[in-house]
């Protein structure tokens, strides 16, 4: 016989069997279970992403430097200018007697009132006989690399030979010297001071020697000028006329050969 049309139609629920509890179970778990890592995940790339950093470009130009700088440290340095420098230019052993130092230093003795910020920047590189600073007239050059190359071989022999004679400072030969400021290294870390011969007076030289090949007409402007920086180095107690004598020896041995060998030789611009 047909149900009733109007009486409401009723379904009979069958009860739900063990296993299919178990299943539905596991389920809902699985599901909450992914629904929970999902959440930590994007919570833990939230906190892992940096901050942005804002365009700085003095410090992209440092980071920059220390990534040339450690590259280059982890390099054995080649000599390409004079290739063969370090069996060729060698220096007698600095004298025992320093009375000629001493006589020199009382000359040039600078004033008390020089400050260690001054003799830090009295040097070759700030010079400007003619308005421009030395490392900029390098810089003004159509190819100055072959120059730094120079620098940079004559800095590693100067190393070689204040490691080789390992020469007290000044201050420590001649009772009286006031050593105004602290000696250079050749590298940063190295421990032995620059003085046999010193660096300050190696660059001198070499800064002398390129200029007067680029520009002999003015070779007399930069004798006088690069021999102020030289012999106020002496006045300030950095190092002694012998040290001095050794520098210009180094430069000059070194560029005569370089000049000898090198067909791409700093001369004359004209």
């Amino acid at each position: 016989m047909p149900p009733n049309q109007d009486e409401p139609i009723v379904y009979e629920k069958k009860p739900t069997s063990p296993v299919a509890k178990v299943v539905l179970g596991l389920m809902i778990g699985f599901i909450v279970l992914v629904c929970v890592g999902f959440i930590l995940t994007q919570t833990t790339k939230n906190t892992d992403v940096p901050t942005p950093v804002v365009d700085d470009p003095e410090a992209q130009l440092q980071a920059e430097i220390a990534r040339i700088k450690a590259e280059a440290e982890g390099k054995p340095f080649v000599f390409t200018a004079v290739s063969d420098a370090l069996n060729q230019i060698s220096l007698p052993p600095p004298p025992s007697s320093n009375d000629n130092d001493a006589t020199v230093y009382a000359q040039l003795k600078a004033t008390t009132t020089v400050s260690e910020a001054v003799v830090q920047d009295d040097v070759v590189f700030n010079l400007a006989p003619l308005g421009i600073s030395y490392i900029d007239y390098l810089n003004n050059l159509d190819n100055p690399s072959e120059i730094y190359q120079l620098t940079d071989e004559l800095h590693q022999l100067t190393l070689a030979l204040n490691e080789k004679y390992k020469r007290p400072p000044l201050a420590e030969r001649i009772q009286g010297v006031i050593q105004i400021a602290p000696l250079d290294t050749i590298v940063a870390g190295n421990e032995t001071p620059s003085v046999y011969p010193s660096i300050r007076a190696v660059d001198a030289f070499l800064a002398l020697e390129i200029m007067a090949r680029i520009d002999p007409e003015n070779a007399a402007l930069y004798e006088a000028a690069t021999m102020g920086v030289i012999n106020r180095g002496i006045g300030y107690g950095l190092y002694g006329q012998s040290d001095v004598d050794a520098a210009r020896s180094l430069v000059t041995q070194y560029m005569n050969i370089y000049a000898a060998s090198s067909t791409e030789a700093v001369t004359d611009k004209n």
